[in-house]
């Protein structure tokens, strides 16, 4: 579908207006707020952006255009200030990351069909947990059509329709949430309009059918607008299009920012390739030109940004490269809860439960991990003399062998630090330290003892709560807190220790849609949940700019860097859903699934490269593990 208007400049009445990614559009947005404020300068706008950094980009631009009372959020939180109030009055709670999966793994233990012999696969529950989300924005129709279908695909619509059964009544998603916000809109109910005030949306792309009947439903009482950006490209620029279509209606006709470069597909400005030999050598290289950016032409580094589309090596190894350079950076942070010294902890702790407490599993433990000593205190304490004397003993695995082989070891020490002693063929000294190693191993040896009794994990058939506190009892008998003043690396340390403890909260909220689990699964969801990005790199308006192109959308930069330009990386290869059939999309000459998100691939880029005047797209010629 192509985007096709007259061209019809944006004038003071204009309501949905379309362009290029450019600062065009930009500018666009600011002269709907300046329409929005001419009879009243402290009049509140909220304009709905793509995400939390261009909604900071755009609040940067603020003091040059002279704005006051503009606030930038995203679509979830404009559906939490119309509908949250409602959800919240009938007794509903969110629907997390977390309790999804959990409802979702268990309705796949119902499954009965192709399923049943792989549901509990991390790649069929991953690849469910995406068809999920497809068939949350069908109609009944087209799922009564589906589920006619039989095999997997009717296999997969029935276990969503428990899933949906499941977590409907005491629960919301994103997708009733914005429902709610519709309806009450609809109903004059939503209070917060009069602080939202104008509500302009902000490079909006492909919308679920909820979002798209909240939009309507502003749009009907004359409460907002819509900035639209596009490509240049049909197939990238579908959902624009269709977008535009639907809210045509209500918004009035299309208006068209014109920007230079228009007419072709790649935005205007400077471009160049450049090619390294390895991954290390093209970030080397990038470091060079953002020092020489700075300095030839005075830009600052807020305004400079690396993109990648490849997460691995480069959603890590950017940073890395470029703070050993000493060049602050910001955007996503890529560290999740599950690397974090709390995470290690927590998970160690997991894996030695149930295991046969191999010895080199439990010292990679104990040396890695912020463990609290059998004493309390860490002053004598060793991990590493642990591990030698563990060595020493004879130990492979097994608690019975640890208990045996220590005691043996400690009463052996001991007997010949006397014997040795009294023959006078040892000093005083080494004798007292061959008696410090034996205590060393008695004092082991109860660790173990006390360890492997507590990991003693409840019944599989426990509750989620059951489980929750047990490991959480484990945490605070084991994890040892650094010392020293709040901030920095103890403030950091407290923050990830909260985190997982609301972790452990939400997942006992899990009770209420299964009351059992085992300790496997526990695991697992555990683990899982634990694998999120943590926060942000660093405060973005001081740094380089981190990011893959889709969360660039919608900043402004002088310069970026795109890496990893790599064929079959950059953009990733497509395959088909292999649960839900393309053929009838195919026959009603729809888009198929695999070329919606190639289009939306191309889209990510396409706007990732008009984000600054000056771009370089570079690739690694020989490095295996970026291919």
């Amino acid at each position: 579908m192509t985007i096709e208007h007259p061209f019809n400049p944006p004038t003071s009445q204009a309501r949905l207006i379309v362009g290029r990614n450019s600062p065009a559009l930009r500018d666009a947005l600011w002269d709907l707020v300046r329409t929005a404020k001419q009879d009243d300068p402290m009049a509140p706008v909220t304009v709905i952006t793509p995400s939390r950094y261009a909604s900071l980009s755009l609040r940067q631009e603020l003091g040059r255009v002279g704005f006051v009372n503009v606030r930038f959020i995203q679509l979830p939180v404009l559906a939490e200030l119309l509908g949250g109030a409602a959800l919240a009055a009938q007794g509903r709670k969110p629907l997390t990351g977390t309790l999804r999966s959990i409802a979702l793994r268990r309705v796949l233990s119902q499954a009965k069909g192709p399923l049943a012999a792989v549901h509990s696969h991390p790649r069929t529950q991953a690849s469910v947990k995406s068809t999920f989300q497809e068939l949350r924005r069908m109609d009944q129709e087209a799922l009564e059509e589906l589920q006619e279908r039989g095999g997997v695909s009717g296999e997969v619509v029935e276990l969503y329709r428990k899933y949906r059964d499941e977590t409907t009544g005491q629960w919301f998603d994103a997708d009733d949430l914005i429902t709610e916000a519709a309806e009450a809109v609809e109903g004059h109910q939503a209070a917060a309009l009069g602080d939202l005030g104008t509500i302009i949306f902000y490079l909006p792309r492909s919308v679920s059918p909820a979002e798209a009947a909240l939009m309507r439903a502003l749009a009907q009482q004359g409460r907002c607008s819509l900035v639209a950006g596009i490509t240049g490209e049909s197939q990238a620029d579908a959902p624009s299009s269709l977008l535009l279509e639907t809210l045509e209606p209500e918004l009035g006709p299309v208006n068209v920012v014109q920007a230079p470069g228009s007419e072709s597909v790649l935005p205007p400005g400077e471009a160049y390739l450049h090619f390294a030999p390895t991954t290390h050598e093209e970030l080397r290289w990038v470091i060079r030109q953002i020092v020489e950016e700075a300095g030839a032409n005075g830009t600052p580094f807020h305004r400079m940004a690396v993109l990648y589309r490849v997460e691995h090596p480069y959603g890590t190894l950017i940073r890395d490269e470029l703070t050993m350079a000493g060049i602050p950076v910001a955007g996503p942070g890529r560290d999740v809860l599950a690397e974090s010294a709390v995470g290690r902890t927590l998970l160690g702790l997991l894996d030695l439960s149930g295991s046969d407490f191999r010895r080199d599993v439990v010292m990679a433990w104990l040396t890695g991990c912020p463990v609290r000593p059998p004493t309390g205190s860490t002053e004598g304490f060793s991990p590493s003399q642990w591990d030698a004397i563990s060595r020493q003993a004879g130990i492979v695995g097994g608690v019975q062998q640890w208990l045996e082989r220590l005691d043996t070891y400690e009463q052996a020490t001991m007997e010949r630090a006397d014997k040795d002693e009294a023959a006078e063929s040892i000093s005083e000294a080494q004798a007292e330290a061959r008696r410090e190693s034996a205590r060393t191993a008695g004092e082991i040896r109860t660790f173990i003892q006390g360890l492997a009794k507590a990991l003693s994990s409840p019944k599989d058939g426990s509750s989620w709560t059951a489980f929750c506190d047990w490991i959480d009892s484990l945490l605070k008998s084991y994890l040892s807190r650094p010392s020293g003043p709040g901030g920095g690396a103890v403030g950091q340390f407290d923050s990830d220790l909260e985190s997982v403890t609301q972790t452990l909260e939400e997942i006992k909220s899990a009770d209420a849609i299964s009351p059992s689990t085992t300790l496997d699964d526990f695991r697992q969801v555990l683990t899982d949940a634990l694998q999120a990005p943590q926060g942000h790199l660093g405060p973005t308006g001081q740094g380089v700019f981190i990011s893959p192109f889709a969360t660039a959308a919608g900043m402004s930069f002088d310069a970026i860097w795109l890496v990893g330009m790599i064929e079959g990386g950059t953009p990733p290869a497509i395959r088909p859903d292999p649960l839900l059939p393309e053929q009838p999309r195919r026959a009603e000459g729809q888009p198929t699934r695999a070329e919606q998100r190639i289009a939306a691939e191309r889209y990510d880029y396409l706007s990732a490269l008009a984000t600054a005047p000056r771009r370089a797209l570079s690739y690694p010629v020989s490095e295996t593990s970026s291919r």
